[in-house]
């Protein structure tokens, strides 16, 4: 197989969401052509997406050398540094994206706005509950806080990795669970081929117009349990955590309505969420705005990170109390 195939078959892994085959064929890749900036530069945001952020840095670093006017390349880096908590070399590598290319400046000052609300909140923060952790992608974020954080993710096998990876924080904890509205409730959840970041109880609607490679791959049945429950369950002290961050593919409302009895306690919420049916029956935009209105929450931030035209968008939004 020659370079071209390798490169390729790398691509198809990458869009279909199989991002550790695609590794194995871009570290072949680098072997051979140490100095290929746009592979480097893939496996640098495939490492990211696989919550590795010091190899992910490492890699954007050197792709950029070989090929330092590439702004894709430093915004995937600003990225990798912010996620590690290191936002003054976010920031620098944000700006010179900017030099680079001018029409990168509505992204990115969405992007630090939504950046650096959370992490003014988290400065002040005592600690976070982050449900539907996947790999634990923000783990040097919140350790270069020196925050308590509980880690809530329902795949066992994804779990298993979370565990190893927040092992060196000593603030970190992780918990395999379901969190909706409701214990004991058994879900039919479906886990998707992108490392389970698109795993839901809802299956697929708008989601495949923006993401058609992404599919599932097979359904497990859970039970589930409230977010208030599981404080209660596992002895949790809410007042060591004032920040909650949801990312819970189309059940956000689900886990919002759930923890009800602890929102008072909570100052700033971070969720993922579309502004259409992304998941067939899942909450929008809208109704995230109506619930969290209703609580006394405004939001004071969003970032567009995908779009389709005819089919809506995808945002991180912040709400603060």
């Amino acid at each position: 197989m020659n370079i071209t195939e390798k490169i390729q078959l790398a691509i198809e892994h990458y869009d279909a969401g199989n991002l550790q085959q695609a590794e194995c064929f871009l570290r072949e890749i680098v072997k051979e052509q140490p100095e290929n900036a746009a592979v480097l530069h893939l496996l640098g945001i495939v490492y990211a997406q696989l919550g590795d952020f010091d190899v992910s840095v490492h890699h954007l670093l050197i792709s950029l050398k070989v090929n330092p006017q590439n702004a894709d390349a430093y915004l995937a880096l600003g990225h990798a540094y912010a996620s590690k908590g290191q936002l003054d070399e976010a920031n620098n590598c944000f700006q010179k994206a900017l030099q680079i290319n001018p029409s990168l400046h509505a992204f990115i000052n969405a992007e630090t706005t939504v950046q650096s609300g959370l992490e003014g909140f988290l400065k002040e923060a005592k600690g976070v509950i982050h449900v539907g952790a996947n790999l634990g992608q923000e783990r040097d974020l919140y350790a270069s806080f020196g925050l308590n954080v509980v880690w809530i993710e329902p795949i066992p096998e994804v779990f298993a990795k979370l565990q190893s990876l927040i092992a060196p924080y000593p603030l970190q904890k992780a918990f395999c669970y379901l969190v909706t509205d409701v214990d004991d409730k058994e879900y039919q959840f479906h886990i998707s081929n992108n490392e389970g970041q698109s795993s839901s109880i809802y299956d697929f609607a708008g989601h495949k117009e923006i993401w058609p490679t992404v599919m599932y791959t097979k359904t497990i049945t859970l039970k589930s349990i409230s977010l208030s429950s599981l404080v209660k369950k596992e002895h949790l002290d809410i007042t060591h955590y004032d920040a909650l961050v949801l990312d819970t593919q189309g059940s956000e409302l689900l886990v919002l309505k759930g923890a009800i009895t602890l929102l008072p306690h909570i100052k700033c919420i971070k969720t993922e969420v579309a502004d259409f049916e992304s998941y067939t029956g899942c909450c929008q935009l809208k109704d995230l705005d109506a619930f969290l209105g209703a609580h006394n929450f405004h939001r004071i931030a969003e970032r567009r990170f995908a779009y389709k035209e005819g089919t809506g968008s995808y945002y991180d939004v912040l709400y603060a109390s």
